[in-house]
């Protein structure tokens, strides 16, 4: 009895990092196919990136962007003024289920100016949900917000 309840213990305490490195690597790669296709100024390739029926809450959205159309018609128009030098930072992330992982994390990039004006630095934070889609990791709900001028 006492080494089965050993090898259980074991066996939680060793599967614990392999899960948490999994999460990390999940949220990683979500977060560079996002990246890449922002900076590409892919509309389509971020909207591809979300699950048909995910809730999207960026930054100023006074009600959740749900839906594969309403997605992409808010990056069809995101994506025209694009922040420069955007960087991603990964706070945490976890599974919170064996297809899905929580990923925290917080940004900073220069914001173009109105009319010409100069980029201002800007930094906020993010919180998503993403899940396997068949071979796939997709967004089952992002989240951004966007707090005062980030120190250069």
């Amino acid at each position: 009895m006492k080494t089965s309840m050993m090898a259980a213990a074991l066996a939680v305490a060793f599967s614990l990092p392999a899960f948490a490195d999994d999460a990390r690597s999940v949220s990683q790669e979500v977060t560079q196919k996002w990246k890449a296709a922002y900076d590409a100024g892919d509309a389509a390739a971020l909207t591809k990136l979300y699950l048909k029926d995910a809730a999207f809450l960026p930054q100023g959205a006074t009600q959740p962007i749900k839906g594969e159309g309403n997605i992409r018609k808010f990056y069809e128009e995101f994506v025209k003024n694009k922040a420069t030098n955007l960087q991603m930072s990964m706070s945490d992330a976890k599974m919170i289920g064996s297809d899905m992982v929580l990923d925290v994390g917080s940004w900073t990039g220069d914001i173009p100016g109105e009319n010409g004006a100069a980029a201002t630095r800007m930094g906020g934070t993010y919180l998503a949900i993403v899940v396997r889609d068949g071979g796939e990791w997709r967004y089952l709900a992002d989240t951004w917000n966007m707090a005062t001028p980030a120190e250069k």
